[in-house]
């Protein structure tokens, strides 16, 4: 969907931001967003196979991570019809980078890293299947994951210093077998989806749940 076409979906059902700024984000490989004076989040699922049923599944999944999780996850107020799109309230903050991080003290990292922790240790024990029953469908299985970095590590870790042949054995020895089982991961979880506020020094919600997918993880 091209800005004109959101815009237009955007001023349809609410006219009366007709005069606010609108910015565009196109570069997210799901979704475009468009940001309505710095007060409303629209996310449009992009027009490619697989994604509106991805914006279906985040519909269907965030109410049950809401109750769950440590941090704050945009709640959508509103969700077209047709699901086209929806809208979440805008939220100021800036990506938490490791650069930024670096410059909290030692209590405000130690905070960032348990509310991390405890948002991962939350999502990783949510139920596998409720999550299969609501949409989240299955990512490489491990067979597949170890094939893949297998491949990179011929072609691109044998030019760093480490040998080769360490990474051989950690993936060999991760096995395919009764010590597996599934759980929900967030397949792109970067600073760019970690919003903190400079001000509170505190991290104050995750973006982008889309990415969500059940995978293979060995017990321990």
């Amino acid at each position: 969907m091209n800005k004109r076409e959101c815009k237009q979906k955007i001023l349809a059902v609410y006219p009366g931001m007709v005069n606010r700024s609108f910015e565009y984000i196109t570069t997210g490989s799901d979704d475009d967003v468009v940001i309505v004076g710095k007060k409303n989040v629209f996310t449009f699922p992009k027009n490619k196979p697989g994604c509106r049923e991805k914006f279906v599944t985040e519909i269907n999944i965030l109410p049950l991570f809401q109750p769950i999780v440590s941090l704050s996850i945009p709640k959508l107020i509103y969700i077209a019809p047709d699901i086209s799109f929806g809208m979440y309230k805008y939220v100021p903050g800036v990506p938490f980078t490791k650069k930024l991080a670096l410059t909290l003290t030692a209590r405000q990292k130690t905070a960032a890293a348990k509310k991390i922790a405890t948002f991962l240790s939350a999502l990783h024990s949510f139920s596998a299947n409720k999550a299969k029953k609501h949409g989240v469908t299955d990512a490489w299985s491990e067979r597949d994951a170890r094939s893949f970095y297998l491949k990179r590590a011929r072609t691109v870790f044998k030019t760093l210093s480490y040998d080769f042949g360490i990474v051989q054995r950690l993936f060999r020895k991760y096995p395919l077998s009764e010590t597996t089982y599934q759980a929900v991961v967030h397949q792109d979880f970067t600073s760019d989806h970690i919003l903190f506020d400079p001000a509170k020094k505190k991290i104050i919600v995750l973006l982008t749940l889309v990415m969500y997918r059940l995978r293979i993880r060995q017990l321990i």
